[in-house]
Parts: structure tokens; sequence; C-alpha cells
């Protein structure tokens, strides 16, 4: 008798923990409800109005149709006021070939500002495959100035063309080469076509735009026999050049840094090394007239 009631003293004196550890939870649950908890959905809470409104807002996006890419363009008014802005003056054959003197003499130079880079071509974007990425990659401007990726040629560049006409820059420099002249091979007739709607494309989306059009790039003269086609290397940039006559884009041509210093070439024949950057990038801001 007495070890039975030993037993059920001890348990209830076991019990009293659990009753005080479920008191505590529920004072504590108490507090949390009067102190305001978690918030709950109530048609007389006024967030609840922001979310209905909300709500309906999307269903009513929902139910509209597709936006037309018609209505992103720019008014009659806003095209004749950016097709008013005069282009820079055109370096002649004399300004050029001093330019491009001077920049040589700065080749291997570490003392480059890349703020300077990036100031001057704030409202340009630089358009292109491998050789364009490495300008951002290298970190001279930033990202939204250059819309390029590695590998693509005319025909696969239709998203970064597109990324330039959504960033609506008031300079465009394209700058295709290598993978270019080897899909084209001889075939510059076509490459003109491809090229010139290209351009075209960015004359129409972004009005009074200045287009600058870079020409292919030499390949290093150690590697002229393996990659045969930049035999027709010339040929290809007069029909640049006269392609860019006719749209009324700018011409121009960098390879004389690599011509001049051969060992600028990394070990593939084609891609510049960090040298060629700054004094290409100087030579575009002056050139476009971004540096003044």
């Amino acid at each position: 008798m007495k070890n039975t009631q030993k037993k059920r003293r001890q348990d209830h004196t076991s019990f009293f923990p659990v009753l005080a550890a479920m008191g505590l939870v529920c004072i504590l649950a108490l507090v949390f409800f009067l102190s305001g908890g978690v918030g709950t959905y109530s048609a007389s809470d006024p967030q609840a109005g922001d979310i209905d409104r909300t709500v309906q807002m999307l269903v009513d996006m929902e139910q509209q149709p597709p936006a037309d890419p018609a209505s992103f363009q720019h008014t009659e008014e806003e095209a004749d006021a950016a097709e008013e802005q005069e282009a820079p003056a055109e370096m002649t054959a004399e300004d050029l070939s001093e330019l491009e003197e001077e920049l040589l003499t700065h080749y291997g130079d570490y003392d480059y500002n890349s703020d300077n880079f990036r100031s001057w071509f704030e409202n340009a974007v630089i358009v292109g495959d491998s050789v364009a990425d490495a300008i951002h990659g290298f970190g001279w401007v930033y990202d939204q100035n250059v819309q390029a990726q590695g590998g693509i040629n005319l025909y696969s560049s239709q998203e970064v063309i597109d990324g330039t006409i959504w960033l609506q820059p008031s300079v465009v420099f394209m700058t295709f080469s290598a993978n270019d002249i080897a899909a084209f091979a001889t075939d510059i007739d076509t490459y003109i076509q491809v090229y010139s709607s290209l351009v075209q494309q960015l004359m129409d989306g972004i009005p009074g735009v200045q287009v600058y059009v870079q020409g292919i790039l030499p390949c290093d003269p150690d590697f002229r026999e393996e990659y045969w086609y930049y035999d027709y290397l010339d040929d290809y940039n007069a029909a640049l050049e006269e392609m860019c006559d006719q749209l009324g884009a700018h011409y121009y041509d960098a390879g004389f840094v690599l011509r001049a210093y051969p060992e600028t070439y990394n070990g593939d024949g084609f891609h510049p090394s960090w040298e060629f950057y700054p004094l290409w990038l100087t030579y575009m801001a002056e050139i476009a007239g971004l540096d003044r």
C-alpha cells in the first residue's frame, strides 16, 4: 500500500514540469498574438486594400495584348532632335597619321587611368565578338558599355544588336573580325550585305546614333599560312569602308598597332594581348570625339 501511494506521488510529481511547460507556451503565444504576431489578412486591414489592388493589376496586365515593339520607338519629335545632333568632324588622313604615331609611342605604358575610359565611353557601346568582349574583361569600361560575346559572328550577333538598341547610346563601335573572315572566306559580298543590315538596324533603332565600324584586324604574320583567308583582308576592309560611305557610318582601323607591334598577339595569332586595348580605346575615343 505504501509502495502504491509512493508511486502515485512520483507520477504526480513528474507531471508538474509538463504542465508548467505547457503553461509557459500558452503565455508566450498570447504575448506574441497581442503584440502583432504574424499578420493576418482581413478586409478591414489597411494592407488588405493594397493586396487587392496588386492582384487586380496583375490580372489586368495578363489580359492585355502583347506590347507592340513600335511603342518603344522614339516619337517623331525626339527622332528629329536626335538626327539634328552634329556628327564629329571626320579626321583628315594627316590627323589620323599623327594620332597613330603618337599612340604608338605609348605602347606598353601601364599608367592608363581606366576612369578616363569609363568617362569617355559613358554614352557609347562597343559591339562585337571576343576581341571586344575582353574590353570589360580587362576592366577598362563598365559592363553595360560593351555588348559582345566570344565566338559570335555577324549571323549570330542579333542578341548584342538588340541589347545595344535597348541601351540607346549616342555612339556605337562595331568590331567583328576573325570569326567572320573565317566564316565568309571569299564571299565578301554576302559579308557586306549582312553587315549592312546590322548597321541599318542600329541606325533605325537609335535615332541620330553615330556608328563606327572597325576594319577587320590583321592576324599574326606567323599564322598567315594557317589562316589563309586573311589573304583577302584588304578586300574586306576596302568593302567595309565603301559600305560606311554608303550608309553614313564611319570606318576606322586600329590594325596599325598590331602591325607595328606583332608581339601584341596572344598565342592563337589573332587575339590581341592586354597592351593593345588602351591604345585601341584611346584611338576610338579620339576619332569619335569622346575625349573632348
